[in-house]
């Protein structure tokens, strides 16, 4: 459990108040990569003295007790990620936490990278079908792998997915018809 009275000066301190109606708590200190304000918590421990919280979350667990695993997650009606005031945050499900990211344009899908364009792919879409065409020729795996800067199990991976006696479906789709597709 967290000491309040450790962390409570800390938060004050370095909060930025908006006195208006309805105006956010502004966290001054320290931010994660995503903009949300974090603080270290003394854990009580020799081992690891401090552990770093998100302030709205740590708030949320000086106000009302350690949070429930079914209820952990914190709905915000607030655009500002580093606001902490407790009436701009509410506990919520997950789908609701989803929803309310949506809404605020915060909910961010990977990129999703196909072949050529993923940042870290060493071949091109050419450069394997040429690959595959000089182990069809009969090239060996291993002159192919120096040719081309891999490894030859990397060759031979690129053989058994793309070659000419490569499966249609997973292996899984025997076990698991629905995985076919």
């Amino acid at each position: 459990m967290v000491r309040s009275d450790t962390v409570w000066p800390r938060i004050l301190a370095l909060t930025e108040f908006d006195h208006s109606p309805g105006g956010c708590w502004r966290w001054t200190g320290s931010h994660n990569n995503r903009g949300y304000g974090m603080v270290g918590v003394p854990t009580g421990r020799p081992e690891r003295r401090h552990t770093m919280k998100t302030v709205h979350r740590l708030v949320q667990v000086l106000l009302h007790g350690e949070l429930g695993k079914l209820n952990a997650l914190h709905q915000r009606w607030c655009p500002h990620r580093d606001c902490w005031r407790p009436s701009h945050i509410y506990l919520g499900t997950l789908s609701q936490n989803v929803a309310d990211a949506m809404a605020l344009g915060r909910h961010v899908s990977p990129p999703v990278f196909m072949r050529d364009t993923h940042p870290t792919a060493k071949l091109t879409t050419a450069q394997v079908e040429a690959l595959i065409a000089d182990l069809t020729r009969g090239m060996r795996q291993t002159v192919v792998a120096l040719k081309y800067g891999i490894s030859q199990p990397q060759v031979s991976k690129l053989w058994i997915e793309h070659g000419p006696g490569r499966r249609e479906k997973s292996h899984r789709a025997a076990y698991h018809p629905d995985l076919a597709s």
